[in-house]
């Protein structure tokens, strides 16, 4: 058998074949590479893969390079198109893609931890869709979108696969999944596609009852819906507030998981919410000390309006580098402490 040839497993039923579905980031195309390569993957399902990319990235020669090194049928697929066995189809920049009745749909709704195509989206229909016959890998990256994407397919009986963080080129995103979802397998790379192989038998379970929170999350972004109804009854109102839309968000508890969602479709992990609160916080202290040096400037041109308080400008000014230069310090030294 050449390599990253597979055999297909003929199952009862056309439309029974199981469905994997892929998520990294950083270092994961490598990883990528590696699984649908391998020699021992012999499976008859679909893939569907999201990688983080930058959106300048050439999509299109990824799929082209991807395809000399399996058998697989990689493409980019079209809206509406049907999922098919044996076929691995790569998600677009810019669009979320999601399966829903045995097809591929994208979505162009907000950001979900501040990606799009995201992860946990993809994975977040494939649960819902597949149940038990879906298998959710991540593979290397940062941050951590995917994490409740692999936490919904656990749930509704599908199985987790996780790269060892020792292998993967960026480990704090298979790191993430380990703190918060207990997976069935970690594994290199290189030996995933074996693992799928070897324990196909012990994984056929029985399917689970899909939430209905799931079923109708999953659904609002199938249907790009904003619904605030919804919404709240997916968890519990916080008094934090979305940082790309202003909006209120909804806490929403998963296990050991706790993330948060606003009405019009923006999803944030705890850590995620975090650093983009970080983000908005340096956002605004660098309008502050442009404005606050503008105004020194003002005063200085007209010395006539210039009040006794603003002899102060100077303080105001250094004490605003300062908060800046220990913000920008505090973002670069900080890491995820993650217990394995």
């Amino acid at each position: 058998m050449r390599n990253g040839e597979q055999k297909n497993i003929k199952l009862k039923g056309k439309e029974n074949f199981p469905l994997i579905v892929i998520g990294g980031s950083a270092g994961g195309y490598n990883a990528l590479l590696s699984l649908v390569s391998s020699p021992g993957l012999k499976t008859s399902a679909a893939v569907l893969v999201v990688l983080h990319l930058s959106q300048n990235s050439d999509v299109a020669f990824l799929v082209q390079h991807l395809q000399r090194h399996t058998t697989f049928k990689c493409r980019l697929p079209v809206h509406g198109e049907k999922i098919e066995s044996g076929s691995l189809y790569f998600a677009m920049n810019g669009m979320h893609i999601m399966c829903s009745k045995g097809k591929i749909i994208y979505g162009t709704g907000p950001d979900a931890n501040a990606f799009r195509p995201s992860i946990d989206v993809l994975f977040r229909s494939a649960a819902v869709e597949y149940t038990n016959r879906v298998i959710g890998i991540m593979l290397s990256g940062m941050m951590d979108d995917g994490v409740a994407g692999t936490q919904a397919i656990k749930t509704c009986g599908g199985i987790c696969i996780v790269q060892d963080p020792v292998d993967a080129q960026y480990p704090a995103l298979p790191l993430a999944v380990l703190d918060k979802v207990d997976p069935d397998v970690v594994v290199a790379a290189s030996n995933i596609g074996e693992a799928i192989t070897n324990n196909s038998k012990q994984w056929k379970r029985k399917s689970a009852k899909v939430p209905a929170s799931l079923r109708q999350e999953a659904q609002l972004a199938i249907n790009m819906l904003s619904a605030i109804d919804t919404t709240s009854n997916l968890g519990e109102q916080s008094a934090l507030t979305c940082p790309d839309c202003g909006g209120t968000l909804f806490n929403i508890k998963e296990g050991k998981l706790s993330r948060y969602r606003c009405f019009t479709g923006h999803e944030y992990t705890e850590d995620n919410l975090l650093q983009l609160q970080d983000k908005n916080i340096e956002s605004t202290l660098w309008i502050a000390l442009r404005m606050m040096e503008e105004r020194k400037k003002l005063l200085e041109k007209y010395p006539g309006i210039k009040r006794e308080h603003d002899k102060q400008i100077d303080t105001y000014i250094d004490n605003l580098k300062k908060l800046l230069a220990q913000l920008v310090k505090e973002q670069s030294d900080s890491t995820i402490e993650v217990k394995i």
